[in-house]
C-alpha cells in the first residue's frame, strides 16, 4: 500500500493519486470530526433549552432535523460507496494498470516504452532517463501500448515536447497512448502497427463519456493543436469503449497522425526483441501442444511468439499467455494439416467446412487469420464443441507425419478439373484477392463446398489431393 505523502512540486498537486488522496481525507474529516461535532453540538444545545428553558417544540424540531440528517448521510455515503472505493484505490492502492517496462537502446539513442499507462509511469520514465550517464542523447521513444490513464497520456505528451523527441511505435499505440505519440518532434510507424482510438469510460459507471465531456474537448484540443486534421479528429471517439477505430493507412499519413512508415527493424533491432520474447517462449513450453508445435515447424512457432508479444503490449495487465494459447490450437492444425493422417486430415477438413458453413460471420478469420484476425473457437461454439475441437486440432498436431501420400500430378490435374466443373463460377470465390464485406457469405459458402468437394473424391483420394495442393501453394 502507498503510504501519504504530500506533493514535492506544484505539477503533481494535479497527480490523480493525491487529489484521491485528499478527497477521502477531506471526506473522512468532515464525518469523522466535522459533522458529528456539529451535530453533538446541536443536540447538546437543544437539550440545554428542554431543561432550562423548559421549551419544547423547538428542541424536539432541532433534534427531529439531526436524526433525519444522519439517515441522509448515510444513504449519501451508500451512493457515493462506488466513488469513494474509487478514489481509495486510485490514492492508496497499487495501481493495476501500471505493467510497462521501460529500457533504453544505446544503439540508437531511443527509449522502450512497453504496456500499460498506470499512474506514475511519466514520473519513473523521467527519473529513468535523468538517470543515464548521457541523458541529452535520447533522441526519441517508442511507444508500444494498448493505451491506460488518460492523465499519464497527457503527462507524457508533455514530456515528450519539452524534450522534442521523436516518436515511433512498432507493435502499436492505443487508446490514451496517441496522445503521447502526437507529441513527436516527428512520428514513425512500423509497418503493420496501428494507432487505435475509442471513446472513454467513467472509471465507476463504466459507460461512455458525454459526446461533450471535458475530457474530449480537453483530448479533441491537444490533437488539434499539433496539426492532426479534423475530420480525424471527428472519428476518434466513435467506436465505443470496449471497441477500437484504427485510421487506414492513408488516414493515418494525410491527416498528420503518422510522418512515416518503416520495417520494424528499423525501430526495434532483432537481438532487442528477441530478448523481449524470452518470457513468452517460456510460458509457451508449459502448453504441451505449442511444444510438439515448435519441434515441427520452428518459423511458424516463432510468428506466434511474435504475435503473442504484440497482443500482451497492447492487452492490458489482464493478458494471460497460458489462457489465450488455445485460440492458436487450429492455426497449429492447419500448418501442419499437410503432415496429418488420413483420418486426421479427413475429420479436420469436414469439421472447418461445417464451421464455415454454419458461421460465416466468423469465416474470414477461418480463412485468412493473417488479414482479419484470429477466431478464438470457444467463442463461437459450445464447452462440449469445443472440447471435441480442442481433442482433433491437438491430434492433428501431435500424430503428424514426415512422410504421408500425395497425390501424383496428373491425377491431381484431373481431380482440380472435376473440382472445377462441379463448382463453375463460384471457383473464383477461392482467390483471396477478391474477397470483400459483400460478398463474405459466398466466399464462406464456395470454400465450404470446396472441402466437401475434396472430401468426395473416388477412393478416398481428398487427403492426397490436400496434400500436393498444399505442396504446389508453398512451391
Amino acid at each position: 500500500m502507498m503510504v501519504l505523502r504530500a506533493p514535492v512540486a506544484l505539477e503533481w498537486i494535479e497527480f490523480p493519486v493525491y487529489q484521491s488522496r485528499w478527497q477521502l481525507i477531506g471526506v473522512a474529516l468532515v464525518s469523522v470530526f466535522l459533522l458529528p461535532w456539529q451535530l453533538v453540538g446541536l443536540v447538546r444545545t437543544s437539550h440545554r433549552v428542554w431543561v432550562d428553558e423548559h421549551r419544547r417544540i423547538g428542541p424536539i424540531l432541532v433534534i427531529g432535523i439531526v436524526v433525519l440528517s444522519c439517515f441522509s448521510r448515510v444513504q449519501t455515503y451508500k451512493e457515493e460507496l462506488p466513488t469513494y472505493r474509487e478514489h481509495w484505490a486510485n490514492g492508496f492502492q497499487a495501481d493495476p494498470l501500471a505493467r510497462y517496462h521501460i529500457a533504453v537502446l544505446d544503439e540508437r539513442n531511443l527509449i522502450h516504452l512497453e504496456g500499460f499507462f498506470g499512474f506514475g509511469m511519466t514520473r519513473e520514465l523521467e527519473e529513468f532517463v535523468e538517470a543515464l550517464e548521457e541523458p541529452e542523447a535520447i533522441e526519441g521513444v517508442i511507444l508500444d501500448s494498448g493505451g491506460g490513464r488518460l492523465y499519464e497520456g497527457r503527462a507524457l505528451a508533455e514530456l515528450i515536447e519539452r524534450h522534442q523527441w521523436a516518436t515511433f511505435s512498432s507493435v502499436g499505440c492505443n487508446s490514451a497512448c496517441p496522445l503521447a505519440f502526437v507529441a513527436g518532434t516527428s512520428r514513425t510507424l512500423a509497418n503493420g502497427a496501428r494507432l487505435g482510438f475509442h471513446q472513454y469510460a467513467n472509471p465507476i459507471t463504466r459507460e461512455s463519456l458525454s459526446s461533450q465531456d471535458k475530457e474530449y474537448v480537453v483530448d479533441r484540443q491537444h490533437y488539434a493543436d499539433r496539426g492532426i486534421d479534423r475530420a480525424v479528429i471527428d472519428r476518434m471517439f466513435d467506436a465505443p469503449p470496449g471497441g477500437l477505430w484504427w485510421p487506414t493507412l492513408e488516414e493515418l499519413q494525410q491527416s498528420g497522425l503518422v510522418s512515416n512508415f518503416v520495417e520494424v527493424d528499423d525501430i526495434l533491432p532483432a537481438e532487442y526483441r528477441q530478448q523481449r520474447y524470452q518470457p513468452i517462449r517460456e510460458a509457451l513450453s508449459s502448453v504441451a501442444l505449442f511444444e510438439v508445435g515448435a519441434r515441427l515447424d520452428p518459423e511458424f512457432h516463432s510468428q506466434l511468439v511474435d504475435a503473442f508479444w504484440k497482443e500482451r503490449a497492447l492487452s492490458g495487465p489482464e493478458f494471460d499467455i497460458v489462457a489465450v494459447a488455445p485460440r492458436y490450437f487450429d492455426d497449429w492444425a492447419m500448418t501442419v494439416a499437410d503432415r496429418a493422417n488420413d483420418a486426421d486430415l479427413t475429420a479436420l477438413l469436414s469439421e472447418m467446412g461445417d464451421l464455415m458453413a454454419s458461421h460465416s460471420r466468423y469465416c474470414p478469420q477461418m480463412i485468412d487469420p493473417a488479414r482479419y484476425g484470429n477466431l478464438d473457437y470457444r467463442a463461437i461454439t459450445s464447452q462440449e464443441h469445443w472440447q471435441r475441437l480442442k481433442a482433433l486440432f491437438t491430434r492433428v498436431v501431435y500424430n503428424a507425419e514426415d512422410q504421408v501420400a500425395m497425390m501424383e500430378p496428373a491425377e491431381f490435374q484431373a481431380a482440380v478439373e472435376r473440382i472445377q466443373a462441379n463448382m463453375g463460377d463460384d471457383i473464383r470465390y477461392l482467390d483471396n484477392s477478391t474477397h470483400t464485406e459483400a460478398n463474405t457469405a459466398d466466399v464462406c459458402r464456395v470454400y465450404s463446398r470446396f472441402f466437401q468437394e475434396i472430401l468426395a473424391l473416388p477412393e478416398g483420394q481428398g487427403p492426397a489431393f490436400y496434400r500436393r495442393m498444399r505442396f504446389i501453394n508453398a512451391s
